[in-house]
């Protein structure tokens, strides 16, 4: 999956505009890490680790837990990198490790086939999505897929005439093929990569 890296900010300190949208409002720890960020500059973490259930009062059971924090600022307004972000099904175009986008409008499911040299073999992302269109809050849940059950949140702001996006997920589940340390550093690079080549592809739009 993808990366982050937190830091902590004071968002409603600085002039922004919000537009009504269902689960509008960015959360404290939100608020505290986007104000952080100068222009354009993008933060990422992610921490993937084994973790061991014993609950059951039996054997261990071994599992894997992710979290993934993201956080970038564009130069320009939402309305100009929104319509690059939103076009999921054009990704395999913008990003080299998406080998293959596909977006089902009517079932709001993003397909994305995931290739890179940090990774010893291919892997399928599937996650249902609204389209992005405009500032807000937009959850997203992953039913299928290396990442079964994971959930997350990817929040558009703006503040003085500056996009603001911050994405967090977080999963805890059956071990995948991939062993921790690899999860780590492939969901982290492949996260500054991506929002790089996104912010990119949004200015060579607009010159």
């Amino acid at each position: 999956m993808f990366t982050q890296l937190f830091l902590l900010f004071i968002f409603f300190a600085l002039p922004t505009h919000t537009h009504a949208h269902p689960n509008s409002g960015p959360n404290t720890s939100e608020q505290l890490f986007l104000e952080k960020l100068n222009q354009r500059d993008i933060i990422a973490l992610v921490t993937v680790e084994d973790h061991y259930d014993n609950s059951s009062g039996e054997q261990l059971t071994r599992e894997q837990k992710l979290n993934f924090k993201l956080a970038g600022v564009h130069r320009r307004s939402c309305n100009k990198i929104l319509p690059i972000l939103s076009r999921y099904e054009k990704y395999d175009e913008y990003l080299s490790f998406i080998k293959k986008s596909q977006y089902d409008e009517r079932n709001k499911l993003i397909l994305f086939l995931l290739d890179h040299a940090l990774i010893p073999s291919p892997f399928y992302l599937m996650f249902k999505l609204d389209r992005i269109k405009t500032i807000g809050n937009y959850p997203f849940h992953f039913d299928g897929g290396i990442f079964p059950g994971l959930t997350g949140t990817i929040t558009i702001q703006e503040s003085s005439e500056r996009c603001r996006i911050f994405i967090h997920a977080h999963w805890q589940g059956t071990p995948t093929r991939f062993p921790s340390f690899i999860l780590e550093l492939f969901s982290e690079t492949i996260a500054k990569i991506g929002i790089e080549a996104l912010f990119r592809e949004a200015d060579r739009a607009h010159n």
